[in-house]
């Protein structure tokens, strides 16, 4: 991810790109997300988080114009505050346990005999932290504004890369044989059923691209919580398959976006007016992405969300927890729903007529931008007719 980023910023031509703050600080991202997934005490997924969340901070104000300022001010104002009640948090497990090793059978049990209401609290306040970096909602307030203040190559980064590091986290912690004694399943599910609730139906009402794709993003970490719902194989590795599917997607998304700004110098919607006529190639690999983030057919995207809501429906016959069977039925109706805001920027393309003024200067694309374009869209079409690929090697990574 760290390699789409750099990449993407020296499409995006700034002068950041000759300094070597961005990279430094960038690198230091990289370390914080490591930290995180490879810690399995509670400081130091901690100490990770907070490396990750100065360097976001940092990387925010890139974009060096007002709006940057203003938004890594928010950033830091929100990410404070998220990182105080997670270390709260934190001292009241220390305080009911004695130990902060969270992935020790022992660190469970020793929870499982406290005060429900303590333990209840403690947990919460804990995982804010790493909610709020998923952004999944009450805890993704941070994320349109900084979607529309950072620089395009930064803002792909925060939509993949500390997103899954947080889940992937959850992801060792669901996987836990003690973790059904504290809630965590229905925990999960009213999360899910929120953000993709306030994801899709938030998307509709925005005319700004990169807000629609902030509330998007919002949306799709609520499918990606469906991942963590099931402690069996074929939930991991669905998740594992959405996570992979949803990094190329994503990027390929962002990528072209970013080729819309150079050419109209607008993040609004209604100024991509008859481009698709002017660059048709561009409107047409558009079109097949947002189908792909709807999850529509013939795209991975479809592929990803028949596996999640399979191994859903698997976990609910298992379980029958009714909150799994209004996720279930909720999630499906909200599919629909996202296919009218993603399909609006292919429409505002070829069925608008061509008012928007752009620079003439802008005729083509260089070769090695659509080099890069067709390396992040071939998985998107390649693995809807060939999923085993991608299934039967996460198979044996399992095993």
């Amino acid at each position: 991810m760290g390699i789409f980023t750099i990449l993407l910023a020296w499409i995006e031509k700034k002068t950041y790109t000759k300094s070597g703050e961005f990279f430094a600080i960038l690198t230091a991202l990289l370390l914080g997300l490591h930290l995180m997934i490879m810690g399995s005490h509670l400081m130091i997924v901690y100490l990770g988080i907070e490396l990750v969340s100065i360097s976001s901070y940092a990387l925010t104000y890139f974009a060096d114009n007002k709006r940057s300022t203003q938004g890594s001010l928010r950033y830091i104002l929100f990410g404070a505050m998220s990182s105080g009640v997670m270390l709260y948090g934190i001292s009241w497990l220390y305080g009911l346990t004695g130990s902060l090793v969270f992935l020790d059978t022992v660190f469970w049990e020793t929870l499982a005999i406290q005060p429900p209401l303590l333990v209840t609290i403690a947990l919460i306040l804990t995982l804010s932290g790493i909610l709020f970096k998923i952004a999944v909602v009450p805890f993704h307030v941070w994320a349109p504004d900084i979607y529309d203040a950072a620089p395009l190559s930064v803002v792909t980064f925060f939509s993949i890369a500390p997103k899954l590091a947080a889940l992937f986290i959850l992801l060792i912690i669901s996987q836990l044989d003690t973790i059904d004694k504290f809630g965590f399943q229905s925990f999960i599910a009213i999360l899910s059923i929120a953000s993709i609730t306030i994801g899709n139906f938030s998307a509709l009402a925005q005319s700004n691209s990169r807000k629609m794709m902030a509330y998007s993003s919002i949306a799709h970490s609520g499918f990606l919580l469906i991942g963590l719902l099931g402690r069996n194989t074929f939930s991991v590795e669905t998740f594992l398959f959405y996570s992979i599917t949803y990094l190329f997607i994503n990027v390929s998304a962002f990528l072209l976006l970013l080729w819309l700004e150079r050419i109209t110098d607008s993040h609004t919607i209604h100024d991509y007016k008859g481009l698709g006529m002017n660059f048709p190639g561009l409107g047409i690999a558009i079109v097949i992405i947002m189908i792909a983030l709807a999850g529509l057919p013939p795209t991975v995207g479809f592929t990803a969300k028949l596996l999640i809501f399979s191994s859903l429906w698997t976990i609910y016959t298992q379980s029958g927890n009714v909150l799994l069977l209004i996720l279930f039925g909720w999630g499906l109706l909200n599919i629909a729903v996202s296919i009218f805001y993603y399909l609006r920027i292919p429409y505002y393309l070829f069925f608008k007529s061509g008012t928007t003024s752009y620079s003439p200067s802008i005729k083509s694309f260089h070769w090695t931008e659509i080099i890069l374009l067709i390396a992040v869209m071939a998985p998107v079409l390649v693995l809807f007719f060939k999923s085993s690929w991608l299934t039967e090697s996460l198979g044996l990574f399992l095993r």
